[in-house]
């Protein structure tokens, strides 16, 4: 049964971690290549501290779902 279990637990760890890659790719690396090649009608004046904000935001979405992965290791047992 702990084989199992250990399995299911692993598998929960990698889906929150890779729920905070989506996390930080859509929200950082998306609008930060978007404002690069000037598409999504990205403002210039006033958009840097919008996307500052928002870059602070899905940073600390995705740390938090990478925590919850790491506490969700915490369950496996020997």
């Amino acid at each position: 049964m702990s084989l199992i279990h250990n399995e299911q637990v692993k598998l929960t760890a990698n889906w929150f971690n890779t729920m905070a890659s989506a996390a930080v790719v859509a929200g950082i690396i998306v609008p930060a290549a978007a404002a690069f090649y000037g598409v999504g009608g990205y403002d210039h004046a006033g958009g840097g501290w919008r996307f500052l904000l928002s870059a602070v935001i899905w940073i600390c979405s995705g740390s938090a779902l990478h925590y919850f992965a790491r506490r969700t290791l915490r369950r496996l047992q020997p």
